[in-house]
Order: C-alpha cells, then sequence, then structure tokens
C-alpha cells in the first residue's frame, strides 16, 4: 500500500475532534507497511500467547519479563507478570522489525492502542532466538504521542 494512503488514513484519524479513540489501520495495512506478512503476525502473537497459556497452568518458561511506565502512572504499582499476563496480544495495532546487532536474536517491536480519551498504549518489545523461542519480553504504558 503506497505511503500516501497510509498517511490519509492516520490524518483522518487524528484530525477527527469527534473520535475519542485512535482508529488504527486495518490489519493488513499494517503489515504490509511493515514488511511482515499475516503469518509472521500470527505466529509472533501466537507465540506470546502460548507463553501466557503456559504461565498461568504453572509451567515455567524461561525469558525475561519487564514492565514500566512513567512514574505517576498506576501501571507501574503492576508486577510485569501481572500486566503480561493481562495483555491481549491477538490484534496489535502497530508491529515492526527491529534491528539488532546480535545476528542471534529478532527483534520486534509491538503497540497495543487502548480505547479511550486518555489514548493510552501498551509498547512490547520482543526478542525471539534464532531458534524462534521468546528470549525477553518488555513492557511499557504510555500515552500516545501527539499527533
Amino acid at each position: 500500500m503506497p505511503i500516501a494512503s497510509l498517511l490519509a488514513v492516520f490524518s483522518l484519524a487524528f484530525s477527527s475532534p469527534e473520535l475519542s479513540t485512535v482508529a488504527a489501520p486495518s490489519m493488513q495495512e499494517r503489515w504490509m507497511f511493515n514488511g511482515l506478512s499475516d503469518a509472521q503476525i500470527s505466529e509472533l502473537t501466537d507465540k506470546l500467547q502460548d507463553a501466557q497459556v503456559r504461565l498461568r497452568r504453572g509451567d515455567k518458561p524461561v525469558f525475561l519479563l519487564t514492565s514500566g511506565s512513567i512514574a505517576f502512572y498506576e501501571k507501574t504499582q503492576v508486577s510485569p507478570r501481572d500486566a503480561f499476563l493481562d495483555l491481549a496480544f491477538s490484534n496489535p495495532s502497530f508491529v515492526r522489525r527491529q534491528p539488532s546487532d546480535n545476528p542471534t536474536n529478532t527483534l520486534y517491536h509491538l503497540e497495543y492502542w487502548l480505547p479511550g480519551e486518555e489514548r493510552m498504549v501498551w509498547d512490547v518489545d520482543i526478542s525471539l532466538s534464532s531458534q524462534g523461542e521468546i528470549t525477553k519480553v518488555s513492557l511499557f504504558y504510555r500515552r500516545q504521542h501527539p499527533s
């Protein structure tokens, strides 16, 4: 999809005063724009959901899990594990592959735009090993950047 089309989608979403939430582009637009296929995104979100299931079940998946937020946000009072288990990973608002200095790890950045006037976002950074296993998940809760 041409960049101009995506910019038009974003400008409409951000400029409409009657919208209380930011309208995300369709899944196909997001994934095509970031060079990732539907299958790649589904595989990534499936890995996160599988890790949630295993933690809830009492298994002991081994990966680094961190979370944070701006000091005065209430999310700083939530443990990284609880934040991870509470997040619905199935429908990211934005996904991109990140550059990495380590050839054995693949890094991804996902954003989950939450509904509401506050325009809050969960940033999720994921590191996968060369075997495709999760090695690190970092969560950060913040307000969306102003448009």
